[in-house]
């Protein structure tokens, strides 16, 4: 802890405000003395050179170097309220203190934050030394015991107090219990490390490239299967409706003959109905011996009668060709139409086939879509695989490159011990210097 500057007022002999700034000050030893102009006889007495350090005490403490405080510090015949305002340095902050009696006042200002009302315990915690250890490190007091003076066991609890050493032994175990945790720790990186080259190692070794391409070819021939089958079935369809089309055709040819068939035969009758008719002209002619022709109505001689019947005979002739062609042309088309069945049947079996190789088609395609949606399930892992090895080996180069963390932090554990001892044994020596 270092002083900066203290200003008094109304403490001790000091009534108005007085300020000293020991930041202008060069380091060195210093003499303080005084000259009692009020009273000449005192000399150098009563002029306030131990109140300059005691309210440095007292500002700090609450109260003088023989446990003066409160209304005996008051200033001697003075109004003025007792006010001591001290700024300090410590290794981490710059402390601006005020502390004042009635009313009792103790406020602390941290590197220039607004000044709060703080406890004694709290500076004492910011100041890093409490009151004994002030007086026998920081302050020596007249009328005050020496560190000399004191008996062992009480020079012992000054030393732990004024040097720490329960804070360093507190410490000295944390950092025990933080090397060997380290040391743990740098173990398991060593093993992780060595874990990580393994595990570069068995990547480097391991590919499921082979089962890709296995897999690949497996999958182009299965394709290529389907893509045959598809074609064979669609091929089969079109065969299909193709005979199917002509069976239909054929069919429908056939059943027009019917009608064919029955406006022969009823020519056939037409034919039988007028031969019918010409054979009875034929008999009437030829018993009428006389008188007129029952066909012509003209007188009935026996040239007409001759003729008539000549006629007769010629029409009954031509109508019995005529009607043997008809009966021939029915039998042909009787002929053709006893093909129906076999064309209805032929049709029925197309349909059949038609709807097998439908089926089959659909189950062709819809295989073709699956296979199309399937992927290779060896790209997928050989691509985590790589990229599982591009990772491994970026760890462990980063390791090998920078070293792993573990190594520094355990050479800054032995490095914090080892400084450590060296504070608590350089101070140790200053302190018994002084």
């Amino acid at each position: 802890m270092k002083l900066l500057n203290v200003e008094i007022q109304g403490f001790g002999s000091y009534h108005a405000t007085q300020s000293l700034d020991f930041e202008s000050l060069t380091p060195g030893l210093y003499h303080v003395a005084g000259v009692n102009k009020k009273n000449l006889r005192l000399e150098g007495n009563a002029v306030g050179k131990s109140k300059l350090f005691e309210a440095v005490c007292w500002c700090l403490f609450g109260k003088t170097s023989r446990n003066l405080k409160a209304g005996t510090v008051r200033g001697w015949y003075t109004k003025e309220d007792c006010i001591v305002a001290l700024r300090v340095q410590t290794r981490k902050d710059k402390i601006e203190i005020v502390r004042a009696w009635s009313p009792n006042v103790l406020a602390v200002s941290v590197n220039g934050t607004t000044t709060k009302p703080i406890e004694q315990s709290e500076l004492e915690q910011l100041l890093g030394v409490n009151f004994d250890a002030f007086l026998f490190s920081y302050y020596h007091a007249q009328f005050t015991p020496k560190f000399l003076d004191l008996a062992p066991s009480a020079q012992l609890d000054l030393y732990t107090q004024a040097t720490k050493l329960d804070f360093w032994e507190e410490a000295s175990t944390f950092a025990g219990k933080a090397a060997s945790t380290t040391r743990e720790a740098l173990q398991e990186a060593k093993e992780l490390l060595a874990g990580a080259k393994e595990k570069v190692a068995s990547y480097k070794a391991f590919s499921y490239k082979k089962e890709e391409a296995a897999w690949t070819a497996q999958h182009t021939k299965k394709a290529q299967d389907l893509q045959d089958a598809l074609r064979k079935e669609e091929a089969k369809v079109a065969a299909c409706q193709k005979a199917l089309v002509k069976a239909k055709a054929q069919v429908v040819g056939v059943k027009d003959l019917s009608q064919e068939i029955a406006h022969t035969q009823a020519f056939i009758r037409q034919q039988q109905t007028a031969l019918n008719a010409l054979e009875q002209a034929y008999a009437k002619a030829e018993r009428t011996k006389e008188g007129k022709c029952p066909n012509c109505g003209q007188p009935i001689t026996k040239q007409h009668l001759e003729k008539e019947l000549t006629r007769l005979v010629d029409e009954g002739t031509k109508i019995d060709v005529e009607t043997a062609k008809a009966q021939k042309k029915v039998q042909a088309l009787f002929a053709e139409q006893e093909k129906i069945e076999p064309l209805e049947g032929a049709i029925t079996e197309a349909t059949a086939d038609l709807r097998v190789a439908g089926t089959k088609l659909a189950e062709s395609v819809r295989q073709s879509k699956a296979l199309l949606q399937e992927t290779n399930p060896y790209t997928a892992k050989q691509a985590a695989l790589e990229q599982e090895l591009k990772e491994a080996r970026s760890t462990l180069a980063e390791a090998e490159k920078a070293g792993h963390p573990w190594k520094k932090r355990s050479a800054h554990c032995r490095t914090g011990m080892e400084g450590s001892a060296k504070s608590v044994l350089r101070w140790s020596k200053n302190l018994l210097r002084n």
